[in-house]
C-alpha cells in the first residue's frame, strides 16, 4: 500500500511543476527522491513509514519554491 502512495506523491509533485506551481528544477529533484524512496521500500532497505515521511517532506519543499520566469525566445 505504501508504494502506490509514494507514486501518487511523485505524480502530485510532477503536476505542480507542469501547472507552474513549483520550480521545475527543484520539483524534478524531489520527485526523483520520492521515486528512489519507493525503490528502497521495494528492496526492503527502507521502512515504508520512513519513506512516507520522506515523500511528505519532498512534496512540501517542492511546493515551497516558486517557479522562475521562463526566458522569451
Amino acid at each position: 500500500m505504501c508504494v502506490p502512495d509514494l507514486h501518487a506523491t511523485a505524480d502530485r509533485i510532477q503536476a505542480a511543476w507542469q501547472m507552474g506551481r513549483s520550480c521545475r528544477l527543484v520539483a524534478r529533484g524531489f520527485r526523483a527522491r520520492v521515486i528512489w524512496a519507493a525503490r528502497l521500500v521495494d528492496a526492503g532497505m527502507l521502512h515504508p513509514e520512513a519513506a512516507m515521511r520522506i515523500a511528505a517532506e519532498a512534496e512540501s519543499l517542492a511546493l515551497a519554491f516558486a517557479p522562475l520566469p521562463m526566458p522569451q525566445r
